[in-house]
């Protein structure tokens, strides 16, 4: 893994976690974290430049008549397919490693030139059988490159290109209130052919993860690397106080500021 891929647009439940969550993926894996922000600031706005302090920050102006949420999701795979000989892992702003040996597992499934997925076994025998979680989903730009963009779009003309996707559900198009990423991704890979390698997760996720949906901080075991990741509580500074265990395990000895 060479990159970290991380989006957001102008809402601060997500804004916010650019700081912790690129600190943590910096921290346990000491890769750069870039992220794809849409937005109508300009390069030299203060919030801008505060955020590179943090990581590689790619601006991408909002496209008029599309939902910005929805282009934020998209924004990360299309910024990821321009590294074109970089293997990148795209996921979730909310979203932080807590231990290096689950990724270390399921990116060792990773093969050249395909996708690798994770945890696409949670919608076996259900509707959404054939999308996967978007958390960890990894391949080189060239690969992204092909899936999202084969005719090499600019931002503007890509996002317009989602539009009137409808193959299995109304979810894929961008402008769908419902959109959802997972359902675009399933589309297009039936429409690229792109190839992909599934890994499994195999864990148990309401011990070994921290999640928004079943709270709760087991401190020792935290400390102790015990836990795979960390699904924030949203929005941030309305739940720091349930955070601060977390926060304070990424940060060690520095002391972390809410910028935004």
């Amino acid at each position: 893994m060479d990159r970290i891929i991380l989006s957001t647009d102008e809402n601060s439940t997500y804004l916010n976690f650019f700081p912790i969550v690129a600190k943590a993926w910096a921290k346990l894996f000491d890769v750069p974290v870039s992220l794809a922000y849409v937005t109508n600031r300009t390069e030299d706005d203060p919030l801008v430049l505060k955020m590179r302090e943090y990581g590689d920050v790619h601006l991408f102006s909002k496209v008029d008549g599309v939902p910005p949420g929805n282009q934020a999701k998209m924004a990360r795979f299309f910024l990821a397919s321009t590294y074109l000989d970089e293997v990148c892992m795209v996921n979730d702003i909310d979203t932080a490693p807590l231990s290096t040996s689950y990724f270390d597992r399921v990116l060792s499934k990773y093969e050249d030139g395909k996708v690798l997925a994770v945890g696409g076994e949670v919608y076996d025998g259900t509707p959404h059988e054939g999308k996967f979680p978007i958390g960890e989903i990894t391949a080189t730009g060239k690969v992204f490159k092909e899936l999202v963009n084969p005719n090499g779009f600019d931002f503007t003309t890509y996002i317009k290109s989602f539009r009137n996707i409808r193959m299995y559900d109304h979810k894929e198009t961008i402008l769908s209130p419902e959109f959802s990423d997972e359902s675009l991704l399933r589309a297009l890979f039936a429409i690229t052919q792109v190839p992909v390698v599934h890994a499994r997760r195999d864990v148990n996720i309401h011990s070994d993860w921290i999640d928004r949906s079943w709270w709760n901080i087991d401190e020792d075991k935290l400390k102790s690397g015990g836990y795979v990741l960390v699904n924030f509580l949203r929005p941030l500074m309305d739940s720091f106080e349930e955070t601060e265990p977390i926060i304070n395990y990424i940060y060690g000895e520095e002391k972390f500021e809410d910028i935004f």
